[in-house]
């Protein structure tokens, strides 16, 4: 359901910037489709380093956090997945 959400909502955004950029002229729609395209492919791609940016997230050591990585460590070994970076 959220990938869904995500989808209608990049959608619409889209539609907004080409309704606009077709507002404004020939010229002005190519540029706006192509801004549309790149601020999906974009949002695809890079929005979880965009937003851990935003927040300043770092990478956390075993050192720091022991218990922590041991946590994570467990459950990942229970799910069958390769552990997360913390």
């Amino acid at each position: 359901m959220n990938q869904l959400k995500t989808i209608l909502l990049l959608g619409i955004l889209s539609a907004i910037l080409v309704s606009v950029g077709g507002l404004l002229g020939p010229d002005a729609l190519g540029v706006s489709v192509a801004l549309a395209v790149a601020m999906n492919v974009g949002a695809y791609f890079f929005s979880d380093r965009i937003v851990l940016a935003m927040h300043r997230a770092r990478e956390i050591s075993p050192s720091e956090s022991p218990e922590l990585h041991r946590m994570v460590g467990e459950l990942s070994a229970r799910a069958g997945i390769p552990p997360p970076r913390l």
